[in-house]
């Protein structure tokens, strides 16, 4: 083994092995395929573009669990050297190449001559389309799943293809139509949450992206036995979540009975987050919405977030506490107590939301004033939010 190191160490190998991903028990090649590579540098002019490689080897999409990342490594076959090393990242876009099916090409930012990234373009031909379709397919998959579904271990619950007949908004206005494609329940074993995903078959767009929750009711969609609709929390796009309504087509009844009942089951399962409830406390009211915390000291926002908010009775210290866990990394948004000070009111007149001041105890052990405002998706759901708080306060017995 001495020598092996030695011999590594003069032949100027481990600089090379220093910047390809770690190999062993830690990676995990999600996709490898035979393919020809073209990579070009994306800082020269377009005229004076040249392909700096243009090799045929193989192409592989490896996770590495130690550093927590993706990245995509291809070696050329005859000179057995590295033709691209690059990260999977929110920029990474594949697109056909000039509608060529079988080939595909993005910018990327290139670890193959130093340490020092190099901004590329590389062009990858495969053999047939379906290589090139399950390529991007790999890497829209890592992007769109939230880091709890890249990184930990995911399980396939169902699978079927489908088509998605709209998409709503909250007031039930067609916001998109979408055309055929892939649904897929998953399962994170680790967390306990059920996710649904369906990607649309000819571009590889996500047209929807949502969390299985407690208040997530199927129907029949128009007495249609082969289609359901039901209301969503949808993170297609991450950074701007929306609540609204889809309607899925199967091509059987049976098919869409077992997605039914599916989700029946992830809900009997359980998603209770990093939150979960002991024997002595009851939840008695709980609703997804979006929640904005400024600080009551300079007004500056300290949490602007989505989610699903509980008021929760602990008979043990005999008082009642809101409680709200975020959807995307269920981090806790706020945690405070009910007490006579507590007095939610319609906020700006939007009978849909309320806001009030709280001791909130995120952050710390110690209360910190905050000013939180809370929007539901209906004027009924913030009505009972509003009247449990006020029922609450008439208990003398588990008043604070």
């Amino acid at each position: 083994m001495a020598d092996m190191q030695e011999t590594v160490r003069e032949s100027g190998l481990a600089e090379i092995l220093d910047r390809v991903p770690l190999w062993g028990a830690v990676d995990k090649v999600l996709f490898k395929a035979k393919c020809k590579i073209r990579c070009y540098d994306s800082d020269s002019t377009p005229d004076a573009r040249i392909a700096m490689t243009n090799a045929i080897g193989e192409i592989k999409i490896i996770r590495n669990d130690a550093r927590k990342l993706h990245r995509v490594v291809m070696n050329r076959d005859q000179p057995l050297k590295v033709c691209t090393n690059h990260l999977i990242n929110n920029h990474t876009e594949p697109k056909l190449h000039f509608g060529n099916r079988s080939a595909c090409s993005y910018f990327i930012m290139d670890y193959t001559e130093s340490k020092e990234p190099k901004r590329g373009f590389i062009v990858i031909h495969f053999p047939t389309e379906a290589l090139c379709t399950r390529y991007m397919y790999q890497i829209r998959r890592i992007m769109t799943y939230p880091a709890p579904f890249v990184e930990e271990r995911v399980k396939v619950l169902f699978r079927a293809r489908c088509r998605l007949l709209s998409r709503y908004d909250s007031a039930y206005r067609v916001i998109e139509k979408y055309g055929v494609g892939e649904i897929i329940v998953l399962q994170n074993i680790k967390r306990k949450l059920y996710r649904i995903i369906i990607i649309r078959e000819q571009t590889l767009e996500v047209c929807t992206n949502h969390i299985v929750h407690a208040d997530t009711i199927t129907q029949l969609h128009l007495g249609d036995p082969t289609a359901c609709w039901y209301a969503i929390m949808d993170y297609t796009v991450i950074e701007q979540p929306r609540p609204g309504y889809i309607a899925i087509r199967f091509k059987t009844a049976a098919l869409c009975a077992k997605y039914m009942a599916q989700i029946e089951d992830a809900k009997v399962q359980g998603n209770p987050g990093p939150y979960s409830p002991v024997n002595n406390e009851q939840v008695l009211f709980k609703a997804i919405c979006k929640i904005s915390c400024y600080d009551s000291t300079d007004q500056a926002g300290k949490t602007n977030a989505i989610g699903e908010i509980k008021i929760i009775r602990e008979d043990s210290r005999k008082l009642y506490r809101v409680v709200m866990n975020r959807d995307l990394c269920l981090t806790v948004c706020t945690d405070h107590v009910i007490d006579d000070d507590t007095d939610p009111q319609v906020h700006c007149g939007n009978r849909n939301v309320c806001s009030y001041f709280i001791m909130d105890y995120t952050e710390s052990m110690h209360a910190e004033p905050r000013y939180v405002v809370i929007k539901f998706m209906t004027a009924d759901l913030c009505a009972t939010y509003m009247g449990h708080i006020g029922d609450v306060k008439a208990y003398p017995r588990f008043a604070c």
